[in-house]
């Protein structure tokens, strides 16, 4: 029975998708998993009698490494993110979880290494990071106001650009689509109402003229347009748009008539 279970629990470990390395007390390697041989270029019998440096980078300071040989050695489990080197020379980011493991006695062995790759998530998360700065530096330069309106929970978020457009500091109006709509006059709330249904509904083009309350009281001609943002169904579930500011060419139009 124990060497059915010593069977099942080999063939677990070669099966994981996690990189799984053993080395004995000194750091020499006994032991990797497919997983390990796949993710680095290095097969079994090429790492197995050396040590887990040569997959070093360079990319580390010896004070990282100094820090996970004194925590392993004093019995602690150590957790960080590796940049480590392939077999092919190409750099990649492993989260690793290195643990101690005990005799019956208490005397530390072993270390048991478990790795998994997160290249391909930490190159989503910057690319993310720099496409929302690029977003921040737009919608920071842009003379437009930018809106974003979640149509299931009515929240509506806003640049502050269309809040300065209409006199109004950052915080000084609510987070929900209220702010917006309460400063939209009375006689265009109709058109609105209407432009978005036809959108929504029949995917007619939104864009409409209207006025909106400046914060001193008078009315500011206004023009907003946008585009519904629609899950798998087709159902929409947001509106993403822009405002800009038309108050002088409207009064210019009233001169000229």
């Amino acid at each position: 029975r124990a060497e059915a279970q010593l069977r099942q629990l080999s063939s677990a470990v070669e099966q994981t998708a996690d990189a799984v390395l053993i080395t004995d007390r000194e750091g020499n390697i006994q032991y990797v998993n497919r997983a390990f041989a796949e993710s680095t270029g290095f097969a079994a019998a090429e790492a197995v009698g050396r040590k887990p440096n040569l997959l070093k980078s360079g990319e580390h300071e010896p004070q990282f490494y100094d820090r996970l040989w004194q925590s392993i050695t004093a019995g602690q489990v150590f957790r960080a993110v590796f940049i480590n080197r392939r077999k092919d020379g190409t750099i990649f980011h492993e989260e690793k979880t290195i643990t101690p493991i005990r005799d019956p006695a208490g005397r530390i062995t072993h270390f048991v290494s478990t790795g998994k790759d997160i290249t391909e998530r930490n190159r989503a998360e910057r690319a993310l990071r720099e496409s929302e700065e690029r977003l921040r530096l737009v919608i920071k330069g842009t003379s437009d106001g930018i809106w974003d309106w979640n149509i299931a929970t009515r929240e509506n978020y806003t640049s502050p650009r269309w809040k300065e457009i209409l006199g109004y500091q950052e915080g000084e109006l609510p987070g929900d689509d209220s702010a917006f709509f309460n400063l939209i006059h009375p006689e265009d709330k109709t058109v609105i109402d209407q432009a978005v249904k036809r959108h929504l509904d029949e995917n007619v083009p939104y864009a409409v003229e209207f006025r909106m309350r400046h914060k001193d009281g008078s009315y500011h001609w206004m023009l907003t347009r946008g585009e519904a943002v629609r899950d798998e169904a087709g159902r929409p579930v947001r509106m993403v748009g822009s405002l800009s500011h038309i108050h002088e060419r409207k009064q210019a139009e009233e001169a000229l008539k």
